[in-house]
């Protein structure tokens, strides 16, 4: 299992209390040949005796990445299933769970097995999207992988190029907008529109050391918008790009500091990014777009440098969802009249990473990431707001 691409950088510089040595070694790449017949010892220990925060609904040995929920019983969530093993190292496999009102369940993907999905994208029950990488059983032969539901099974989308991983996605009725990390190499999009894929250049900078995108979020055909980040002298930091119907073009940034993890947009074009500022570990950070400018939110909760924010999603209605992590557990902001507002989240005693956060209505909402339960195992964390509380 490879370190999943927003929290990548934070648990390598070991970000606030949450990345233990245990959490980095448990999610290196695999260093040993794991062959295939091993994954089913990994399932059989899957079930673990961990006190883990909250409830989790289901949990497995692995993380979660990305989930979207669009009624009470219908939300998705992705990841990757894995389980270190002393001889063989990490073995990951495309993880994909659905909740149906009564409980998470998981879905195969036909002729997809080894690989992580990294970020999920909803237009209805019938037209859902999610985004990652495929690999072999040796975490090698990394390629980028695009999913799609059709309301009966997820299918596999061409390839069009040769990128790494497909980190982020974002989909309409009209058109799907996937970011691509490549190695070595400027970032590009992937866009589907007419029914046919689009290799799209994001027209970077030139001299730049690539670290990854970060996320896109669509307003209309004619505008979007998306955070890459890179390094520089050692030091990662986010550069903003907007689509304008024919080209992405690099946008003044009002927190040239801050490092974006997440990015999202509704209702009346407003746009909300998020993450921490400069490199972990800073204070969690956040900007809004109001369809004029670019402004920044301060983030209220626990003391500077012991926050960061990963996530952050819309809520129908106007308001929103940031999560991220805390010193003592998950970071839960919510964001109303008066600004951002922390709101209580289950305790915990392990390491936490809450990674993405989906709401239905104000009172349905889904978070979901990780838990470190022992020194070199994670395990899946789902948390979900019923108008009054996280549990």
């Amino acid at each position: 299992m490879r370190i999943p691409w927003r929290a990548g950088l934070a648990i390598a510089v070991g970000v606030l209390s949450l990345a233990t040595a245990g959490a980095v070694g448990g999610m290196a790449p695999a260093t040993a040949a794991t062959p295939a017949s091993a994954w089913s010892a990994v399932q059989k220990s899957a079930v673990q005796k961990h006190a883990s925060p909250g409830a989790t609904r289901y949990r497995v040995a692995g993380v979660l990445n990305g989930v979207v929920a669009m009624s009470p019983d219908d939300a998705w969530a992705v990841g990757g299933a894995g389980h270190y093993d002393s001889d063989y190292g990490f073995i990951s496999k495309i993880l994909i769970l659905h909740w149906d009102g009564r409980k998470w369940s998981p879905v195969t993907v036909p002729h997809v097995s080894y690989g992580e999905l990294l970020a999920i994208s909803a237009v209805s029950r019938g037209n859902v999207w999610a985004v990652g990488y495929v690999s072999n059983a040796f975490d090698q032969d990394v390629h980028y992988l695009v999913l799609h539901w059709n309301g009966k099974t997820w299918l596999r989308s061409p390839d069009v190029a040769r990128f790494l991983e497909a980190v982020a996605v974002a989909a309409t009725p009209r058109e799907v907008w996937v970011a691509a990390a490549t190695k070595g190499t400027p970032n590009a999009f992937l866009h589907l529109t007419g029914g046919h894929w689009y290799v799209v250049p994001e027209n970077e900078p030139p001299g730049l050391i690539n670290d990854g995108p970060a996320g896109v979020a669509v307003v209309s055909r004619s505008s979007a918008w998306a955070a890459n980040n890179y390094l520089n002298d050692g030091t990662v930091y986010s550069l903003l790009f907007h689509w304008n119907g024919s080209s992405w073009q690099q946008v003044p940034d009002p927190m040239p500091d801050m490092t974006v993890y997440g990015i999202h947009s509704g209702p009346g074009g407003v746009v909300w990014a998020v993450g921490v500022y400069g490199l972990p570990p800073g204070g969690a950070e956040s900007m809004r777009w109001d369809g004029h400018g670019w402004q920044t939110e301060p983030v209220p909760g626990v003391p500077f440098g012991a926050q960061i924010l990963q996530a952050v999603a819309f809520i129908p209605g106007g308001t929103a969802w940031a999560v991220g992590s805390g010193s003592s557990g998950s970071l839960i902001e919510h964001w109303t009249s008066n600004g951002w507002i922390q709101v209580a989240s289950p305790s915990s005693t392990a390491p936490v990473t809450m990674t993405a956060v989906s709401a239905a209505s104000a009172s349905d909402a889904w978070a979901v990431g990780w838990f470190d339960g022992s020194g070199e195992s994670l395990y899946t964390l789902i948390l979900h707001w019923n108008g009054k509380t996280w549990s």
